[in-house]
């Protein structure tokens, strides 16, 4: 059995660790960019008021969606991902997170055009859509089988294993913050108190997720920048010295990470998108869940929840624990060694690498500059990952439902409620899967997220590039009428070409 599962992660590794997935993921963000003609620089202001309209009839408002996406994304990549970025390539890996999120911004606006066209309307008035509609619809009914395997393996990935690594940021950051073990009573509390929040959430279906994500995402995501400004404020003079050292060391590395130019852009490619989760699909499955005018419009606001993820958060992250690291120089990683109980003074950044978690540099680094900074970073990552488990069964609601179509009504609902039994069981578990992970190391909650998603982008990709053409004809048509000062309204019967999979 042990064999069996390090034969399939090996084959998963390769697929999210070659040149071909990493390096694919700029190459199509930069060839989908001068496609759509820099719609991400262009309608970057008009994304910002589109956010913010209210809705018409049914469905979720633009807001609402971005918020389920803002929910999804800002998680534990801004936070432990970031600084795993960092420990791993140096500061270096943050340019290369900026410059993978420049340019998937256009794969997102694709993605989400093609959510917002091949949606469906659920007989409560509710929309639905995502990758596996626009797979089957568009690309034909020989692909429905595509569609139906993104649909498994996004649930799979979404909501057993980027939910499990969610929950095990909880326990480790909290853990770590108020020194509380395992086994002890506020450990257990803990764990119960996770299960009892996510049944809470789970079988409230899509709309209760929804209204809980509207009301924590913005709260959370103010309150983290809040809290990174008044570090920025208390050492602004170190400002010019983070844009230099992100820069130069983009492309000259300092030999203490260890890293040639290839693993520092690898990294932050890498983590900027387990971060924003572009090119995976999942942006489409919350803009289509919203109605407005015309596709396009929610596909603005969708690439903006990647400028909040990335250029925002994961970057304030980052002048923390660079700042931290850099501060009294290398003499810095010194200080580290002392509080993480290190006895041999040459240790290296390897060393810390191989026997330190991310989310521990990240504590000990706010805690550098803040009273009780560690104690409020784990408040901030509770929530930040709580919302991701939120955003991520929503995920797995939508999926279900794409496979459940055409299943009975009380088959249906049994369905929903085994699925709703399995997230809450997957934070009972977590921990003992922390345990495991120590024992056995081929088992890697991190690792096997990142090689599933990995699946989920290629099979997505391939659906964007063909049905590309649809994307720019609904970008154009929306542009023709705004040109001309009409009413926004999408008419696909005025469409220069047919749209394949579109009932009339």
């Amino acid at each position: 059995m042990n064999s069996v599962l390090s034969f399939i992660n090996e084959i998963l590794n390769w697929l999210s660790s070659n040149p071909i997935y990493v390096y694919g993921i700029l190459v199509v963000g930069v060839y989908f960019t001068i496609q759509m003609r820099f719609v991400n620089v262009r309608y970057f202001k008009k994304g910002w008021q589109l956010m913010f309209s209210k809705k018409g009839g049914n469905g979720n408002s633009s807001c609402a969606s971005a918020m389920l996406a803002i929910g999804a994304r800002v998680g534990t990549g801004n936070i432990a991902g970031v600084t795993f970025a960092i420990m791993v390539g140096g500061p270096g890996a943050i340019f290369w997170m900026w410059v993978a999120a420049f340019f998937v911004m256009a794969t997102s606006f694709i993605e989400t055009t093609l959510g917002q066209l091949y949606k469906e309307k659920k007989a409560n008035g509710d929309y639905v859509g995502g990758p596996s509609y626009y797979i089957e619809k568009g690309l034909g009914k020989n692909y429905k089988w595509l569609a139906k395997l993104y649909a498994i393996v996004m649930i799979i990935t979404f909501s057993m294993f980027y939910l499990s690594v969610q929950t095990s940021t909880i326990i480790t950051s909290v853990y770590t913050a108020f020194n509380i073990t395992l086994m002890s009573g506020l450990g257990i509390l803990l764990i119960i108190v996770l299960a009892v929040l996510t049944a809470f959430t789970t079988f409230g279906g899509m709309n209760k997720l929804m209204k809980i994500s509207s009301v924590i995402v913005p709260i959370m995501t103010i309150g983290y920048a809040i809290l990174v400004g008044l570090i920025i404020i208390m050492n602004i003079s170190f400002v010019p010295t983070f844009f230099k050292l992100v820069i130069t060391q983009a492309f000259a590395p300092l030999a203490i990470f260890g890293g040639s130019i290839g693993i520092i852009i690898q990294t932050g490619v890498k983590r900027g998108i387990f971060s924003n989760e572009a090119g995976q699909g999942s942006g489409a499955i919350a803009g289509a869940s919203s109605n407005v005018a015309h596709p396009v419009e929610q596909a603005f606001v969708q690439m903006n929840t990647i400028f909040i993820d990335t250029f925002v958060i994961c970057t304030l992250t980052a002048f923390v624990v660079i700042l931290a690291l850099y501060t009294n120089g290398q003499g810095a990683f010194m200080n580290y060694q002392d509080s993480l109980g290190f006895s041999n003074a040459s240790q290296t950044m390897a060393d810390i690498q191989s026997n330190v978690p991310p989310s521990l540099i990240a504590t000990l680094s706010f805690n550098t500059f803040l009273l009780g900074g560690g104690k409020l970073l784990a408040m901030f990552l509770f929530f930040f990952a709580f919302s991701s488990i939120i955003s991520d069964i929503a995920y797995g609601y939508q999926n279900l439902s794409y496979l459940t179509r055409e299943s009975g009504v009380k088959k249906t609902k049994v369905l929903f409620n085994i699925y709703s039994i399995m997230t809450i069981v997957m934070v009972l578990i977590t921990p003992f899967l922390l345990q495991l992970a120590k024992i056995n190391p081929n088992f890697d909650l991190f690792s096997m997220a990142d090689n599933l998603a990995s699946l989920l982008f290629y099979s997505n990709i391939f659906a964007l590039i063909v049905l590309l053409p649809y994307a720019k004809v609904l970008l154009r048509d929306y542009e023709k009428q705004l040109a001309s000062k009409e009413e926004i309204k999408f008419d696909i019967e005025k469409l220069p070409i047919k749209i394949k999979g579109i009932n009339k």
